[in-house]
């Protein structure tokens, strides 16, 4: 019987940890939309209205990189997510 509530216990703690790290994933998730919307509310209406140096900055800052495929299909990396798009036209 005691292993039995030793496993029993140990379940119980392996499963409180998992609510834990669930619950700082949620909180990273929400800090990050926030630093997004922060961001967002930075950048200029129009990004052709900076020097290409801010332009550059403001990528780097943002963790914003794009590769162009053989095919011309785009990927775009951010800081949080990927995104492909379709064929350059």
């Amino acid at each position: 019987m005691g292993e039995v509530e030793a496993a029993c216990r140990l379940a119980r703690t392996e499963l409180a940890d998992a609510k834990a790290r669930s619950e700082r994933l949620r909180a990273l998730e929400t800090d990050a939309e926030a630093v997004v919307a922060l961001y967002s509310k930075m950048v200029p209406e129009s990004l052709d209205t900076i020097t290409p140096e801010e332009r550059h900055r403001l990528y780097r800052i943002l963790r914003l990189g794009v590769e162009v495929n053989l095919d011309g299909s785009l990927k775009v990396r951010g800081g949080m997510r990927v995104c492909n798009e379709g064929v350059i036209p």
